[in-house]
């Protein structure tokens, strides 16, 4: 199927309606919010169906909670609506789902497809978004399209769009590994020396990567605004880097500001206009002021867009090699290669998926001389 096909779905579809009695299977925070938001609809929630969570808990919101082998359960399934509450990057949804069919449920409802149907309620999160979002862009989308340089992104990044448009979990590809996420081996890029800037350096993950893969390294600078993730960072890499290294305890924006923030556990913390806290934020343009680098890695939960502007005039000067994470705004998928592009610089570009649903996207742009 030619990729503007993708694009011509029609929205007069109706959406896969839900049966009156339900199962949830997973207990977590998705599984819960889906409950709420059935309960408030009048569904009758019959079980959470959840292999760990049942070990510990007979009931969640008074619900049931109980194993998948359970004989009432299956007594049921031909009768049960079940829908898949899970939506995360390390668990593949194809599997379950396919699992939830050979054992006989009749009607199993994946995430896509739950969202289809409570789109107002969930609002947009990270890349689900309403169909018509992605359709009114069609033009955007398929020049973003055009850009990529090999038939590796090319397959991949209309594989997402099927994913997202026709519900068919199948349709997304398997993830590569993630110790090769950002030092990709199958594009065509030789790393010079280092001088990498780490937008999002959580806990140091990813210099610690470049050193256990041998990449030679020359300067470190990291952006980290939440400050039990930059702790850890100065303790990371004060044992383990033994070049120039500056930590910012900030987040990356357009300009220097102060935003609301919501912290995370691990690296999930975000910016989030409705957020509890406030942080500050640069430009990488304002902090790195005559100073060589030819590396930017972005992973800043969807202020990715924004820290590309404010980072303008330095990408332009060193042509450095960008890995850019995509997968947090339904838009990322084109807006991130717009800006890039929008910025005349002659790159190459490619893209990689490195965790399960849709999670995990990269984009890379390299280009034809590095800086070194």
């Amino acid at each position: 199927m030619k990729i503007g096909k993708i694009l011509e779905m029609d929205l007069n579809i109706e959406p896969i309606p839900l049966e009156d009695e339900i199962i949830i299977y997973g207990a977590g925070n998705f599984g819960r919010l889906y409950a709420s938001i059935l309960k408030k609809r009048g569904y009758s929630i019959q079980f959470f169906v959840d292999k760990e969570k049942c070990k510990n808990h007979k009931f969640i919101d008074d619900i049931p909670v109980i194993n998948l082998s359970n004989k009432e359960l299956l007594d049921k399934r031909d009768s049960l609506t079940c829908v898949i509450g899970i939506f995360n990057a390390y668990i593949d949804l194809s599997e379950i789902e396919k699992e939830l069919i050979l054992i006989g449920f009749r009607k199993v409802i994946n995430h896509i497809s739950f969202y289809d149907l409570f789109s107002n309620e969930i609002g947009d999160y990270f890349w689900l978004s309403e169909k018509k979002n992605h359709l009114k862009n069609r033009n955007r989308i398929l020049d973003s399209y055009k850009l990529l340089e090999d038939k590796k992104s090319r397959k991949l990044f209309k594989n997402i769009l099927k994913y997202r448009m026709f519900n068919n979990l199948n349709k997304i590809q398997k993830p590569q590994k993630m110790d090769n996420e950002y030092f990709p081996k199958d594009i065509n890029c030789k790393y010079p020396i280092l001088k990498f800037v780490d937008c999002g350096a959580y806990d140091g993950d990813t210099v610690l990567r470049i050193l256990k893969k041998k990449i030679p390294l020359s300067s470190y600078t990291a952006f980290e605004p939440d400050l039990r993730n930059a702790n850890l960072l100065s303790e990371n890499i004060k044992k383990k880097l033994k070049v120039e290294s500056h930590i910012y305890p900030c987040g990356l924006w357009n300009k220097t500001d102060k935003l609301k923030f919501s912290g995370g556990t691990g690296s999930s913390s975000h910016i989030n206009l409705n957020g509890d806290d406030i942080i500050s934020v640069v430009s990488i343009d304002e902090c790195i002021i005559n100073k060589k680098v030819n590396f930017i890695k972005m992973d800043i939960e969807g202020a990715e867009v924004q820290a590309l502007i404010g980072a303008k005039e330095t990408i332009k000067k060193n042509k450095p090699i960008l890995a850019i994470s995509a997968y947090h705004k339904y838009d990322d998928l084109w807006t991130i290669l717009e800006t890039i592009k929008s910025f005349n610089i002659d790159y190459k570009f490619y893209m990689r998926m490195y965790e399960y649903n849709g999670f995990g996207i990269v984009y890379y742009a390299v280009p034809n001389k590095y800086q070194v």
